[in-house]
């Protein structure tokens, strides 16, 4: 498993979005974090880990960016997301893992969030008790983005098949590869929390 986390001023956080990576009951990964050009004290952060992941440092490039190069840095099977203003549960890993392993259609398996305190979010999640736990959702995810994206664990196979991040697109860009992930894969929903966002989010 490979667990990619862009990180971009975000000194204040980024040990405990770590720290939640760290504490997972699944311990089969290894963490990629990429300093996206921080110009606070991101770097002093990330070298307290250098010794339990890898890190990372380019120019700024944006978030799509970092993801994409973590991505490329890894060669595990499964890649997850971490955004370094969230953190997860400690069965985030070992849920989601159990599930793709059983059964080899489902690209993608994303779950609930709990907004943060002062989080500018809504419960991720919340609205879809009436959608299947996995089949073909297109549809329905273009009509309502229910993937929220530190909940977002993908087959690599999915990523090699319809590429990874738009690194052009401004804002969206993780929107636009689920939508690209759902057209041609299976997409899991676990209901049940898995993370929590950050009150920066």
């Amino acid at each position: 498993m490979a667990v990619v986390v862009p990180c971009y001023n975000v000194e204040f956080c980024l040990a405990r979005a770590l720290d939640s990576v760290l504490g997972q009951t699944y311990r089969d990964f290894c963490f990629y974090a990429v300093d996206d050009g921080s110009t606070d004290g991101t770097a002093q952060v990330l070298e307290k880990y250098a010794n339990r992941g890898v890190c990372a440092h380019q120019i700024h490039a944006g978030q799509a960016a970092a993801r994409n190069r973590g991505i490329r840095m890894s060669e595990s099977p499964y890649v997850a997301f971490l955004d370094a203003d969230d953190e997860w549960l400690p069965t985030k890993l070992e849920l989601q893992v159990a599930l793709l392993n059983q059964d080899p259609s489902i690209g993608l398996i994303c779950s609930g969030c709990a907004p943060g305190e002062g989080s500018l979010m809504g419960r991720s999640g919340a609205g879809t008790t009436n959608l299947p736990k996995s089949g073909k959702l297109f549809e329905q995810l273009i009509r309502d983005c229910f993937v929220f994206t530190p909940t977002v664990v993908v087959r690599r196979r999915c990523l090699e098949e319809v590429g990874l991040f738009n690194e052009s697109l401004a804002v969206g860009e993780d929107f636009n590869l689920w939508l690209r992930i759902a057209a041609r894969w299976k997409i899991a929903l676990i209901p049940k929390l898995s993370s929590q966002a950050g009150r920066y989010h």
